[in-house]
């Protein structure tokens, strides 16, 4: 990786601690998962979201945050990672999620 500029000024030592910084200070659920389907990394706006800790999510299937009608086409979409090269463009897929805290429904669509 390139260096980066620390915004205060100098150089940052290691850039992918500023990436950490962002993905652990985003309102946003930012989630990984591996070509299985199970969750790799979760962060707060994961958990405030969906109701897990980051202990409770990482290890386990992403479709426990998928109403039942929906683990079929997450199958297929693994399925297609599975195929994808880098030079592969993958569509935005709209997607309809369970929360933990009070088992309803948030939908997001592109």
């Amino acid at each position: 990786m390139s260096e980066m500029i620390h915004p205060v000024g100098g150089k940052l030592k290691d850039p992918s601690l500023l990436l950490q910084a962002i993905v652990d200070s985003s309102e946003d659920a930012i989630i990984s998962k591996d070509l299985n389907g199970i969750i790799t990394s979760w962060n707060k706006g994961a958990e405030r979201l969906f109701g897990y800790t980051t202990d409770e999510a990482i290890g386990q299937p992403v479709t426990m945050l998928m109403p039942p009608d929906r683990v079929k086409k997450e199958t297929g979409i693994l399925v297609d990672c599975r195929r994808v090269t880098i030079t592969t463009r993958v569509a935005s897929l709209g997607c309809a999620l369970y929360c933990r805290s009070d088992s309803s429904l948030r939908t997001a669509a592109r």
